[in-house]
């Protein structure tokens, strides 16, 4: 499985939040209620250049591990699961279309 890929920098975008918001619109119906959503990185600090993907951390109550049927319904909406892509502790999935999204699904309050 190949991780790696091309990108870009572009300058600051004030879309880039409400791609974040419309995705979690998305995102909430496939996840428990306690579950918590974050928009991290790059594109999520005003005025900074970034590469254009949006980062989405997903914060579990517990171990980060996504059911059979999550996974289909992440794939559904485009997403390709990837496991821990490297980094214990976390669940990486991605979706790659006219707007791109990391997820990186891992436990609320972890340590790792």
């Amino acid at each position: 499985m190949d991780i790696d890929e091309d990108i870009s920098i572009l300058n600051f975008n004030p879309e880039w939040k409400n791609w974040y918001e419309e995705e979690i619109i998305s995102l909430r119906p496939i996840f428990d209620q306690k579950v918590r959503f974050e928009h991290f990185g790059s594109t999520s600090v005003p005025g900074l250049v970034a590469k254009p993907i949006i980062d989405i951390l997903v914060g579990l109550p517990g171990t980060p591990e996504i059911t059979l049927t999550q996974k289909e319904e992440l794939e559904q909406i485009g997403y390709e699961c990837l496991g821990s892509a490297g980094v214990q502790g976390r669940i990486y999935c991605r979706k790659r279309c006219s707007r791109s999204f990391n997820l990186a699904i891992t436990q609320y309050h972890s340590t790792l």
